[in-house]
Formats: C-alpha cells, sequence, structure tokens
C-alpha cells in the first residue's frame, strides 16, 4: 500500500527546502506506475526503464530547486512522465541505432570491400584500355570509339566513315581489336 501523498504545494516547498524524504516520496509514487507504462511503449529492459525514470526524477527535482519549475499545473506524475518520456524517445532511438550498426556483419563488409574493388578494378582497366586506343591510328580510334563508346551500329559506322558495306566495317573492326590486343599485350608483359 501506498503512503498517502504529499499535497502538490507541499511536495515542491519540501523539494525547495531540500528534504530527503520529498525526493524518496516522490520516486516511491510513481517508480511501479511509470515502469508498467513505459514497459507497454518502449522497447528496453526493466534496468534500462528504471535508470530512465530515476534520471527523470532528479531531473525533475532540479528543476524544482533551480526554480524552473515553481507551481505544478498538473500532477507531479504528468511531470515525471512528460520527462521521462523524452529521455525514453532519445534512448530507444539511439538504441534503435546501435542495433542497426551491431547487424552489419563481417560479410557486408566484405561484400561491399569486393565491390569497390572490382569497381577501381574495372576504372584501371578501361584506362589502360583507353589509352591503348590512343596508339591506334585514327581509323581503328574513331570506329573503336564509335562501337564500343557510342554503340553505333555497323550500318551506322559505314555511313558515318564512308566503308562500302557492313562486311567492311566488320573486317577492319576485327583488325583494329587485334592492334589493340598487341598492344595491351605488350604493356602487360
Amino acid at each position: 500500500m501506498k503512503p498517502p501523498q504529499t499535497s502538490q504545494s507541499d511536495l515542491l516547498l519540501s523539494i525547495k527546502a531540500g528534504r530527503p524524504e520529498a525526493y524518496r516520496e516522490l520516486y516511491g509514487q510513481h517508480r511501479s506506475d511509470f515502469l508498467r507504462w513505459a514497459s507497454k511503449r518502449f522497447d528496453l529492459d526493466q534496468d534500462e526503464l528504471t535508470d530512465v525514470f530515476q534520471d527523470a526524477v532528479v531531473a525533475f527535482y532540479t528543476a524544482i530547486v533551480e526554480e524552473r519549475i515553481t507551481s505544478l499545473e498538473s500532477s507531479p506524475a504528468a511531470y515525471l512522465f512528460g520527462i521521462a518520456r523524452k529521455m525514453l524517445l532519445k534512448k530507444s532511438s539511439l538504441h534503435k541505432r546501435t542495433n542497426l550498426v551491431a547487424e552489419v556483419d563481417d560479410s557486408m563488409i566484405e561484400q561491399v570491400d569486393l565491390k569497390l574493388y572490382q569497381k577501381m578494378e574495372a576504372d584501371h582497366q578501361s584506362q589502360l584500355i583507353r589509352q591503348a586506343i590512343d596508339q591506334l591510328g585514327s581509323s581503328c580510334q574513331k570506329l573503336i570509339r564509335l562501337f564500343y563508346f557510342h554503340r553505333y551500329s555497323t550500318e551506322a559506322i559505314k555511313e558515318r566513315m564512308g566503308y562500302n558495306s557492313s562486311d567492311v566495317v566488320r573486317s577492319q573492326k576485327l583488325k583494329c581489336i587485334k592492334q589493340l590486343r598487341k598492344i595491351v599485350t605488350k604493356r602487360n608483359t
């Protein structure tokens, strides 16, 4: 059974006077109600909820002592629960972020590392190929760039470069690719 409650004005005066029994009474009267209320609304264990309640009581007590709260417009429980609710929302948000970070495991990091490495390797290979293309004759450079970089069809390349037929374009493209392979192979040896 709960001890008889002190009136709100008596509670304020007792806290302002620095009487420890006022703190104990405030804590004792509202702890179990708060834990019941908070456990239904927040995904935190009893110890975390108790810590938050204690912090809320201290914040409420301090606000009265420092005269940031000079009168109670509603019950002490309403003030306590309001303060604690803000603390719980902050704690719950941090808790969720921490769990999210904890869920990132080594395999996920390795996958990101592998993808990054593959991208860097592909970029490096592209750079080497571009440099090798620059060493080709101008007609081979133009043909390869039109076909591979700009995605022109053999028919469009025939028209653009003035070849007699699409077969000539394919034949010329094969010759240019062979030259390109020789340049790349020389660089890698």
